[in-house]
């Protein structure tokens, strides 16, 4: 068992580190590789973004750490806190590593197009639902002035946008495995198996449940249904996921610091 918590504990400093960095707000140097992309769509950084990221994954983690810090191991909440970090972290490092500044932006609008497009999603699913959520004109009214503003927003990131492309967390994750684990195929393929296998627990499909489950009873003749325990017995595989995502952590900031120093 400690040797299984290890990979928690040596993260932890880092994790409280990241903590207290994410409660400034901080800003490229000037002349740096950020700051130039940041020119691009002054509306909203593309530092801001990764660093968003960033700072998602980081608490995500320390959400899994404080958990079994207090004793708790949870079967699949656990494993989805580290799936967003994973996501977190990749996508930040998606957006940093390109030394081309052309790909570097595109991915950054990329995600800040995601943003906007979920947003009106919302609002206008909001504005659906008016009278279900009991909204009174007026509200109505200021959600389609809001909505015409997301969709303007929206608009003005697609004209300095070079690509039509859509964000796909699959696709970003595989992209940033062999710069987060350069020459480490085995790790590069974890980190892609983690989109499928952990949205399993995210989205509460049972199948990676049953991976991490000790069946105890031989299987009924007639359904094949058998009953097991699961309480306990993945934290090894838990482990492994969390090194992948605090890795990628790392990287990520690592990255972000050195697209933020000026020249």
């Amino acid at each position: 068992m400690k040797e299984m918590l290890r990979v928690f504990e040596d993260a932890s400093t880092d994790l409280d580190l990241w903590r207290q960095r994410v409660q400034q707000v901080e800003r490229p140097e000037p002349g740096s590789d950020l700051a130039q992309d940041d020119a691009v769509f002054a509306h909203h950084l593309i530092s801001e973004t990764v660093r968003t990221s960033l700072a998602s994954a980081g608490e995500h983690l320390r959400l899994v750490r404080d958990g079994l810090e207090c004793g708790n191991y949870y079967n699949m909440s656990q494993y989805s806190a580290v799936r967003a970090a994973i996501v977190g972290a990749t996508q930040a490092v998606w957006v940093l590593a390109p030394d081309d500044a052309m790909i570097r932006r595109e991915r950054g609008l990329t995600v800040i197009t995601e943003t906007y497009v979920q947003l009106r999603k919302y609002h206008e699913l909001t504005l659906r639902q008016a009278p279900q959520l009991q909204l009174s004109a007026e509200k109505q009214k200021r959600l389609r002035e809001q909505i015409d503003w997301v969709k303007s927003r929206e608009d003005a990131v697609w004209d300095v946008r070079t690509s039509k492309a859509e964000l796909q967390g699959a696709t970003f994750i595989e992209a940033a495995a062999p710069v987060i684990f350069p020459g480490d195929v085995f790790r590069q393929a974890g980190l892609r198996q983690s989109w499928n296998i952990l949205s399993s627990d995210a989205h509460v499909l049972m199948w990676s449940l049953a991976m991490r489950t000790s069946f105890v009873d031989p299987p009924d003749k007639n359904s094949g249904l058998s009953a097991g325990t699961a309480n306990g017995q993945g934290l090894g595989n838990l482990a492994g996921w969390f090194s992948l995502a605090i890795q990628s952590l790392r990287c990520g900031w690592s990255t972000f610091d050195r697209r933020c120093e000026g020249s």
